[in-house]
């Protein structure tokens, strides 16, 4: 399907921590886990097993492109506000432009 999927809810460092953790335990590879989405290094096709593992902890497979998008633009906010990690403004007008 995609090689990178997003995901809600996944806001702290903590999120990252369970949601590899909970990847390796169900033998699923992957390259990155960031906030708000799973970097894969083949195309992943395995939904409904990625989505039992996420439900489980609390978190959910965005499916919708405009949802994901909003959660890309949140992730950006959190990171840039609670950890200081980006410059939001050039991170979301990368998101709108070069992926719409």
């Amino acid at each position: 399907m995609k090689n990178i999927l997003y995901i809600k809810n996944m806001v702290c460092n903590r999120c990252i921590k369970v949601v590899k953790e909970e990847l390796i335990r169900n033998n699923i590879d992957f390259k990155q886990v960031g906030f708000g989405f799973i970097e894969f290094n083949e195309k992943f096709s395995n939904i409904n097993l990625l989505k039992s593992v996420l439900e489980k902890e609390g978190f959910e497979f965005v499916e919708d492109y405009v949802i994901s998008i909003v959660s890309q633009i949140k992730v950006i906010i959190i990171e840039d506000i609670h950890h200081k990690k980006t410059n939001h403004y050039i991170k979301i007008f990368q998101i709108f432009f070069l992926k719409i």
